[in-house]
C-alpha cells in the first residue's frame, strides 16, 4: 500500500508540473496568436475602404407563384461599412443540402472593418424551391473592440485569417486603375466642354 501511495504521489507531481507548463504554453501562444492578429487588423485598416465590400447581413426571397414562371422577389439588406471578410473568402452562408428542394442556410464569418474592429456573423435560416414559398437567413451579429475577446471566443484560426485576406487583396489589387483611367478622360473631356462654355 505504501508503495502505492508513493506512486500515486510521483503521479500527481508529474500531472501537476505537466499542467503548469501546458498553461504556460497556452498563454504564451495565445499571446503569440493574438498580437499577430492586432498586426493583421492594423495593417488591414486603411485597405478596407478600397478592398472591401458591405456584407449581406439579411436576405429575403418570395417565390413565383406560376410554376411557368422562374424567378420571383429577392430583397438584400447590407451592413452599414465596408469589411474585408478573414474566415471565408466567399463571405456569406451556405446552403445544406443543395440538391434538396428546401434545407437551411448556415454559416459563420468574420470581418475587419474600416476602423479596424471585428465583427462576426452567424447565419441561420432557411431556403426552398417550391413555388409560392417564402424564405430566407439573417447573420446575427458580434462586435468585438479588442481581439481578446474575439481570440476567447473562439475565433482562433489567425493564420487561415492572413491567408484569406491576402487573397481577397490579390483579387482587389488593379480592379480600380481601368475604372479610374475612365474617370479621369472622362473629367477631362467635361473639364475641355466647360472651359468652352462662357
Amino acid at each position: 500500500m505504501k508503495n502505492v501511495i508513493e506512486n500515486m504521489d510521483g503521479t500527481i507531481r508529474q500531472i501537476i508540473n505537466e499542467g503548469k507548463e501546458s498553461d504556460m504554453a497556452s498563454t504564451r501562444l495565445m499571446a503569440a496568436k493574438t498580437k499577430l492578429f492586432q498586426q493583421l487588423l492594423d495593417k488591414l485598416r486603411p485597405v478596407v475602404k478600397y478592398a472591401g465590400t458591405r456584407p449581406i447581413v439579411r436576405m429575403e426571397r418570395e417565390h413565383h407563384g406560376d410554376v411557368n414562371h422562374c424567378g420571383g422577389h429577392t430583397e438584400e439588406h447590407l451592413f452599414d461599412e465596408r469589411c474585408i471578410s478573414l474566415a471565408n473568402e466567399n463571405d456569406g452562408p451556405s446552403e445544406d443540402y443543395p440538391r434538396a428542394n428546401s434545407g437551411s442556410w448556415e454559416g459563420n464569418d468574420l470581418y475587419c472593418t474600416e476602423d479596424g474592429k471585428l465583427i462576426a456573423m452567424e447565419y441561420n435560416g432557411s431556403w426552398s424551391r417550391w413555388q409560392c414559398s417564402s424564405w430566407g437567413w439573417e447573420a446575427t451579429i458580434t462586435y468585438y473592440d479588442d481581439v481578446y475577446d474575439a481570440y476567447r471566443d473562439g475565433h482562433t484560426a489567425v493564420e487561415q485569417y492572413i491567408e484569406t485576406a491576402m487573397e481577397i487583396l490579390k483579387k482587389a489589387a488593379g480592379k480600380r486603375t481601368s475604372r479610374a483611367k475612365t474617370m479621369l478622360k472622362k473629367a477631362e473631356t467635361l473639364e475641355a466642354v466647360t472651359s468652352l462654355i462662357k
